[in-house]
C-alpha cells in the first residue's frame, strides 16, 4: 500500500493526514467531511493522490460491494477531466456507499501468510494435469481462496491469460479492463480480478449497480458555501484530524507519542512550505533566480498576503486547540503493529466472499506485494509442482 509522503496543503494540514482523513471519512459515511477533505486536496492541486487514496480505499474496503465506485475513478484517468464541482458530486456519491466487501485485499493477506507448502485439500472430480487446470477449475466452482494461493506458483502471464479467458466466457472482459487501466499495483489488480471472474451472476448485478446520484444535501452545500467564503486561513481549518485516521497509513503513525509535529509549522514554517510543491510555486514568485527574496518588501508582503497578521493567520500565534487540528503527538506504533492494527480495523468493518473466517495475522510486516509473491513464487512451484497430476478427491462420510 502506497504511503504518501509528507508535505503540506493549502491551509496546512499535513497531505498523508488530509489523505487518510478522507479515506476514514468515506468508510465511515461522513458526508461533510469527505467533501471537506476532498476539498483540501482538490484546491492544495492534490486531485491525484486523492484519487489514488480513492482507489486504496476501493480495494481494502469496497471492493465488488461496488464496482462502480472504481469506475467513476477510471473515468477521470480516461477522461482526463475534473471541474471542482464534479468533484464535489463525486465525493458525495463515494459517502454514501455503504457496502463494504474486503475479498480482493483479503486474498492478498491470505496468500501472503499461508504456508508455502500448502497442497490442495478441497473436493474436485477431475483430474488436474497442470497448475493451469487447476487453476480454471477452481475459480469456474467460485473457489476464490484455493485458486489464489495456487496462483503463487504461476508467472504474471499466465494468470493474466486464464483470467482474460474466463472474463471473456462470463461477458465480463471489459471491466477485467478497466481494472487493468486502474493505477492498482499489479497483484492488487490480479487480486481483484480473482473475484471479478469467479462472483455469481446475482453478486455481479450487485456489484454494477450506479452510485446513488443524489444533489449534495443543502446543509453540505451550505457548509461548502461557508467554508470557500473564509479569507481566515486558521478559520477555515475547520475539522481536526481524527486519530484514528492516522493508523498505518501517515507519519505520524510511527511518532514517538512524546514527540509533537508542531515545530513543523511553529518554528521551520518556511521550509516547510519550500518542502510542498504547492506553496513553492507560490512563494517562487517573491523569490530571485538565486532563491532569494527579492527584496525585504517582497518578503512582507509574501506574509501579509498568506499570514497576515489582522487575522491571526501566523501559526506560531494559534492556541494549541487550533495547531492540533493538523499537527501534534504521534501514535507511537512500529510499521508492523500500526499495520496489523489497520488491518483488523478494517477487516471487522467489512465482509468478504463466502464464509472465510477472519484470521489472526502473524508475521506481518509490509504491503508490498511484489515483494511478497515475487519471493513466494519459486517456493511455492517446488511444492505444487512434484505433486501432479492432483487426482480427485471427494468427501467421504462414515456412519458409525
Amino acid at each position: 500500500m502506497k504511503q504518501f509522503k509528507k508535505c503540506l496543503t493549502l491551509h496546512l494540514y499535513r497531505r498523508d493526514e488530509v489523505l487518510a482523513a478522507m479515506r476514514w471519512a468515506i468508510i465511515t459515511s461522513n458526508i461533510s467531511e469527505t467533501i471537506f477533505w476532498g476539498l483540501e486536496l482538490f484546491d492544495s492541486d492534490m486531485e491525484e493522490d486523492a484519487l489514488e487514496m480513492l482507489e486504496i480505499t476501493w480495494v481494502t474496503q469496497i471492493g465488488f460491494a461496488s464496482f462502480s465506485f472504481l469506475r467513476r475513478i477510471i473515468n477521470i484517468y480516461i477522461s482526463g477531466e475534473l471541474d471542482r464541482d464534479s468533484w464535489i458530486y463525486l465525493l458525495n456519491s463515494l459517502a454514501l456507499v455503504k457496502a463494504r466487501d474486503s475479498s480482493a485485499y483479503y486474498l492478498l493477506i491470505r496468500g501472503t501468510s499461508s504456508a508455502t507448502d500448502w497442497v490442495p485439500q478441497f473436493s474436485h472430480k477431475t483430474i488436474y494435469e497442470s497448475l493451469n487446470d487447476a487453476l480454471k477449475d477452481t475459480l469456474k466452482r467460485g473457489k476464490v481462496l484455493e485458486a489464489w494461493l495456487i496462483s503463487r506458483a504461476m508467472a504474471i502471464s499466465e494468470l493474466w491469460g486464464i483470467l482474460e479467458s474466463l472474463a471473456k466466457e462470463r461477458g465480463r472482459q471489459g471491466e477485467l479492463e478497466e481494472l487493468r487501466v486502474s493505477r492498482l499495483s499489479c497483484y492488487e489488480q490480479l487480486a481483484a480480478a480473482f473475484v471479478l471472474v469467479s462472483l455469481d451472476d446475482t453478486r455481479w448485478l450487485q456489484a454494477n449497480e450506479s452510485l446513488k446520484q443524489r444533489d449534495v444535501a443543502s446543509e453540505v452545500r451550505a457548509a461548502i458555501d461557508e467554508w470557500d467564503s473564509e479569507e481566515s486561513l486558521k478559520l477555515r481549518r475547520v475539522y481536526k484530524i481524527r486519530p484514528e485516521a492516522l493508523l498505518y497509513l501517515t507519519k505520524r503513525s510511527t511518532q514517538s507519542s512524546m514527540e509533537s509535529s508542531e515545530p513543523e509549522i511553529m518554528d521551520n514554517l518556511l521550509q516547510s512550505l519550500f518542502d510542498s510543491s504547492y506553496w513553492t510555486d507560490i512563494i517562487n514568485e517573491y523569490l530571485d533566480d538565486d532563491g532569494n527574496w527579492k527584496s525585504d518588501s517582497y518578503q512582507e508582503m509574501f506574509y501579509d498576503t498568506y499570514f497576515p497578521s489582522t487575522t491571526c493567520d501566523i501559526p506560531d500565534e494559534w492556541s494549541l486547540s487550533d495547531r492540533e487540528k493538523s499537527h501534534g503527538r504521534g501514535l507511537g506504533r512500529t510499521d508492523e503493529t500500526g499495520l496489523k492494527r489497520f488491518l483488523d480495523t478494517m477487516l471487522q468493518r467489512s465482509t468478504r466472499i463466502g464464509v472465510w473466517n477472519y484470521v489472526k495475522i502473524e508475521n506481518y510486516t509490509d504491503t508490498n506485494w511484489s515483494k511478497h509473491y515475487d519471493n513466494l513464487r519459486g517456493q511455492c512451484r517446488s511444492s505444487l509442482e512434484p505433486l501432479l497430476p492432483l487426482y480427485p478427491v471427494s468427501k467421504k462420510f462414515e456412519i458409525i
